[in-house]
């Protein structure tokens, strides 16, 4: 019965909704920072821009780099974290991760892991959100691991902190939002 009532949607719609690796690293042309970037300026934002930031990463990966030098309690946390971003990251690229390649795309996780109901959300990237909150928290243990192993030269100066979160800020601040001017067409203000 269920089959009947929902419709089934062809992996091509849904991997039009799936994760893209290019959108993960590319930044939205709304952030200010990047807008004036000539790769960047799309005219419509796609759907998928899923814009981690490049500090957060530089902060992941310096934490992954560092894994000796922690807690044993962290490293766990740290590969907790990282088995789950990996789990929905590879469920967010879709049913189709390798284009064309049938043979690869019979082993994509979307397609033995989200079928009836779960296929009818058609939208893959959304399953992006777990992966972006994992990567933020590993991030966090990276950024500890940073300050905690430039402690003696960052005593003196707190600036190094504040200069950190002024670039995330900035990294995401979508000022001015760029707003096109929209007028209503002469047919539909006669019809009003």
């Amino acid at each position: 019965a269920l089959r009947n009532a929902f419709p089934t949607w062809p992996d091509t719609a849904i991997d039009y909704f799936s994760l893209h690796l290019d959108n993960l690293l590319r930044p939205s042309s709304l952030l200010s920072l990047y807008r004036g970037f000539p790769g960047l300026s799309l005219p419509v934002i796609l759907p998928t821009s899923v814009f981690c930031g490049y500090i957060p990463l530089f902060f992941a990966v310096y934490a992954m780099i560092n894994l000796k030098n922690m807690a044993a309690e962290q490293i766990t946390l740290v590969f907790f974290w990282g088995i789950v971003g990996l789990f929905f990251f590879l469920i967010a690229l879709g049913p189709r991760p390798f284009g064309g390649n049938e043979f690869l795309n019979g082993f994509a996780p979307y397609r033995h892991l989200c079928g009836g109901i779960l296929r009818q959300l058609r939208i893959p990237v959304r399953f992006s959100l777990v992966t972006m909150i994992s990567l933020y928290i590993i991030a966090s243990f990276g950024a500890a691991e940073f300050l905690k192993r430039n402690r003696q030269k960052l005593l003196r100066s707190a600036s190094l902190v504040f200069f950190i979160l002024a670039l995330q800020v900035v990294e995401f601040l979508p000022l001015p939002y760029p707003l096109q001017d929209l007028t209503v067409p002469a047919k539909y203000q006669r019809l009003a």
